[in-house]
């Protein structure tokens, strides 16, 4: 039997033709996509579904769209897992700052 390959928890440096550029890329991987990312799926969806459904039914919606949106089937289970977590740190405590710092926490913790 084949064994399937080793999940990706780890992300490459982004690597570009300056170090300009590659301080930018950083910056988006730090700073925009955490802040992008909360801000629409547990500030916008979350917060829309939380009124419809509850909180939880709510929170796993929102990890589920979030895993699926990164796009590597491989990654979805740990993205979903990160997708809840800040769900619940973001239904419990209503601070989009401090799910933002969790992500990108997370963000620096893959990089490699």
């Amino acid at each position: 039997t084949r064994r399937a390959p080793p999940l990706p928890l780890r992300a490459p440096l982004p690597r570009a033709a300056s170090p300009e550029a590659e301080a930018a890329a950083l910056v988006a991987w730090l700073v925009v996509a955490p802040a992008v990312e909360e801000l629409l799926y547990r500030e916008r969806l979350v917060g829309a579904l939380r009124t419809l459904w509850g909180a939880p039914a709510a929170v796993l919606v929102g990890a589920a769209l979030f895993s699926i949106s990164h796009l590597d089937p491989r990654v979805m289970p740990v993205t979903f897992a990160g997708g809840v977590a800040c769900g619940l740190f973001w239904v419990r405590t209503g601070s989009l700052a401090l799910v933002i710092g969790l992500h990108a926490g997370w963000n620096l913790g893959v990089l490699r």
